[in-house]
């Protein structure tokens, strides 16, 4: 990972983060939440939409139920959120757990996420959930797509794989079926990437779109 990235800037992305105020969501929210805690950047950045009322609550992402299912989706893939990059596509919790705007994702794009992307310079996002996955690689209908490699960050080079969000799985067997499919074409992708090899090297059957 690149040494010129230190613990210094993370922690003034995080605070910038908290103390936003740019968007209309910044309304309904407590505070802004930031990414994780980390001190250094990963090669594996998993996106979720925006925090629920226990994040706000805490400030910190994936700690309601649908924070405990990826906890164990996580684990199944055999890694933890210490191995990642975990954050959202929107920081602040919207009233009612309603959709984001598009205005407010893009806001949160420009000012906060492309910015940790930049930081993080993964080689690797997992976008959860539908709008994780249009926000990282313009595209829409996920439930069609969920699973499959994208290489559409080129100007960080990223690869991005859209799989179905934890929530999404609380509410579904069928998503949660969808949930498993995503982890077995995901997990052969792990190894090479927190090796750093992944951009030399795609698993056998795997071919970025």
């Amino acid at each position: 990972m690149p040494d010129t990235i230190t613990s210094p800037t993370i922690a003034s992305l995080a605070n910038d983060i908290v103390a936003c105020e740019a968007c209309t969501a910044r309304q309904e929210c407590d505070r802004p939440t930031p990414f994780y805690p980390r001190t250094a950047p990963a090669r594996i950045l998993v996106l979720g939409r925006n925090p629920g009322i226990n994040e706000d609550r805490q400030g910190l992402p994936f700690v309601g139920r649908g924070g405990q299912i990826l906890e164990a989706w996580l684990q199944g893939l055999g890694i933890t959120r210490e191995d990642i990059w975990l954050t959202n596509t929107l920081k602040c919790y919207t009233a009612a757990d309603r959709k984001p705007k598009a205005k407010e994702l893009s806001t949160c794009w420009d000012l906060h996420l492309s910015r940790e992307i930049g930081l993080c310079r993964p080689d690797l996002i997992v976008a959860l959930g539908a709008e994780a996955f249009q926000t990282t690689t313009g595209l829409t209908q996920l439930t069609n797509r969920h699973g499959i490699l994208y290489d559409r960050i080129a100007e960080l080079g990223a690869y991005v794989m859209g799989v179905i969000h934890p929530g999404s799985a609380l509410r579904s067997n069928l998503f949660k079926d969808m949930m498993i499919e995503d982890a077995k074409m995901l997990k052969p992708l792990l190894p090479i990437t927190l090796a750093g090899t992944l951009k030399q090297a795609l698993p056998d059957g795997y071919t970025a779109q």
